[in-house]
């Protein structure tokens, strides 16, 4: 049985290595690009309840490099019970280039988030359509450096979300991050994109609406990102980049509630559940092999015949370290390596647990409840 076992396990490590070196391919064919045209740009912010954030948010985007009677910034405001809606006429009154929305009624049977971005949509005007978070910031040249990947065949570009280090939990949640940016890198160099952020993330209308906009994924509480950009992937010919500057970065902070935390990476993983299958299978492969070392590495101090799993543990560290660091390298994160020991031993129960979460649905978004959303 423990040989049966142990064999099992050694299977999902070899899938979890290939996966890994494919991801450390697609990192190596990432380039810059240099689209020198301008199209009009609109940028779109979902808001719920934002009233400490809304202004900085703003801010930036009024600050942009790229010319100002070229872009648009459209906020939805969806249902908050704050000031954000207050704030965003002030700035409306102030700056034409500010278009607030206030969403008071479903799209086509849309919820939640999607619903917001949706309706932004239909108002927007843009050849180009930029997304972000309101609680996020970005550099005066983010929008150029995005807008250079648009070269004729590029449907979609994806970019990396860095955040502030202020604690040492903020470090390993940084690790973390650099880890899906290693995945969603990796992917998207591959051809077969798997991740993406919905904070940095730019694409074209035609592409959009081509793939069938939200209303394709609408079965998705989440994936307003990811979900959309692998179908573009895969029912278009646009092809995906991810764009690799530091001036293309996005800067978004951690939830300091470790309850807000957990329900914000839930949310995220519970989109997964509704990939492609080969990237399902690779899902539940990973699940799997965390799953098995969250079990045995632990049974195997007082049960000899499992101390193999030592070894198994080791390989997928090795593997593991070897992708991130190329990743650090990628982002300009080399800082965070010193933390890859603790966080590849949590990282195992972080995924059992959460990823757990996100299948059942166990979570919710700006105070509603999966439930709520559904409903």
């Amino acid at each position: 049985m423990i040989t049966y076992l142990i064999l099992f396990i050694n299977i999902l490590l070899n899938i979890y290595a290939i996966a890994i070196i494919c991801l450390i391919i697609g990192m190596a064919r990432l380039y810059s690009k240099h689209n020198i045209t301008q199209p009009f740009v609109s940028v779109l912010v979902a808001a719920r309840n934002e009233e400490q954030n809304i202004a900085i948010c703003l801010d930036n985007l009024l600050l942009q490099d790229y010319p100002a009677d070229n872009y648009e910034v459209i906020v939805a405001n969806d249902g908050s019970n704050d000031n954000t809606m207050k704030i965003l006429l002030e700035y409306a009154k102030k700056d034409t280039r500010i278009i607030p929305l206030n969403i008071t009624e479903e799209y086509n049977g849309l919820k939640g988030k999607k619903n917001a971005l949706q309706q932004a949509m239909e108002k927007s005007n843009g050849e180009i359509v930029f997304l972000t978070d309101a609680d996020c910031q970005v550099s005066p040249l983010w929008i150029s450096e995005m807008i250079k990947h648009f070269t004729p065949k590029i449907g979609l570009v994806a970019g990396y979300v860095e955040y502030p280090i202020k604690t040492f939990r903020d470090k390993l949640l940084a690790l973390e991050r650099l880890s899906i940016g290693v995945m969603a890198a990796g992917s998207i160099g591959i051809g077969y994109p798997v991740v993406c952020w919905g904070a940095n993330l730019a694409y074209r209308r035609s592409a959009f609406e081509e793939a069938g906009g939200f209303l394709a994924i609408k079965h998705s509480i989440s994936g307003d990102d990811e979900l959309l950009m692998q179908n573009i992937n895969t029912n278009t010919n646009w092809k995906i980049d991810f764009c690799t500057s530091p001036k293309g970065f996005v800067k978004a902070d951690f939830p300091q509630i470790a309850s807000d935390l957990a329900q914000q990476r839930s949310r995220h993983l519970s989109a997964s559940l509704h990939y492609a299958p080969p990237l399902i299978v690779l899902g539940i492969v990973g699940y799997l092999l965390n799953l098995s070392l969250f079990l045995f590495v632990p049974i195997s101090l007082f049960y000899a015949p499992l101390c193999v799993i030592w070894s198994i543990l080791l390989s997928k560290s090795l593997l593991d370290f070897i992708a991130i660091f190329l990743g650090a390298r990628l982002f300009k994160a080399y800082n965070l390596l010193w933390y890859f020991p603790l966080v590849e031993l949590l990282y195992i129960v972080y995924v059992v647990i959460i990823g757990l979460r996100g299948a059942l649905g166990i979570f919710d978004w700006k105070g509603r409840s999966t439930r709520e959303i559904k409903n």
